[in-house]
């Protein structure tokens, strides 16, 4: 079975850039169409660090947190890799856990994220789901926080208020210069646990000692002013 290392080999980049791809995050074009072809190539499918290290809740709790707040009419915006990766796993979790609250909800995909977001599809898609000046939506969930920033302006460009008209939660944590403000409201994960996790997977591993098939750790909702703050 082909491995992320095999990969980053095969397409000539380094292991994190493979790692950025794979989990919606911006990266060159070219390293973008280079890892594409290798993981096509070797058949190489995510195996969350050494056989299924994930985090509780990840792709749920966005929608558990919007409805906490008041918001019934759900959508999930999402850029990045058409592969299997976590901006797409992100989306089928909130897919799930909208018909099992049985919520109206929709997804837009805004495509390939390799030259930028496309802020213009974005913008044209919200304008489009406007009736009277109001945005069809009380509550949006993107699949990154730098998407969710990118959706936050163009709710700006059409007077849409966050989080009075429209509550909005992104997804990675992003803080201002990595230790200030939350840019938005956003399911942290807990990325310290993650990697202690991963090293001492690997440290079982080197010594031939068993390893758990599945490490289970708790994300986090942050507020980050762009959700109602809860009575």
């Amino acid at each position: 079975m082909a491995t992320i290392k095999d990969v980053a080999n095969d397409a000539g980049v380094a292991v994190g850039t493979v790692s950025k791809v794979l989990n919606g995050h911006h990266v060159s074009a070219e390293n973008k169409r280079k890892v594409e072809e290798s993981v096509a190539r070797l058949g190489y499918q995510m195996n969350y660090y050494a056989r299924g290290l994930k985090t509780r809740y990840t792709y749920t709790v966005a929608v558990q947190e919007l409805t906490a707040r008041g918001s019934r009419k759900l959508l999930f915006i999402r850029s990045g890799s058409c592969l299997s990766s976590e901006t797409l796993k992100r989306g089928e979790g909130f897919v799930a856990a909208c018909k099992e609250r049985g919520l109206t909800y929709e997804v837009m995909d805004s495509g390939d994220d390799a030259g930028g977001f496309n802020e213009e599809g974005i913008y044209d898609y919200l304008r489009e789901h406007m009736m009277n000046g109001k945005l069809e939506f009380d509550g949006i969930y993107t699949s990154t926080d730098g998407l969710g920033l990118a959706v936050l302006e163009q709710m700006r460009r059409l007077n849409i208020q966050a989080p009075k008209d429209v509550q909005l939660i992104g997804h990675d944590g992003l803080r201002h210069l990595n230790r200030g403000a939350y840019l938005l409201s956003s399911i942290a994960q807990p990325v310290e646990d993650m990697a202690c996790a991963a090293v001492e997977s690997v440290i079982h591993l080197i010594r031939r000692e068993p390893v758990k098939e599945m490490t289970v750790l708790p994300v986090t909702f942050v507020e980050g002013g762009t959700t109602r703050i809860m009575e």
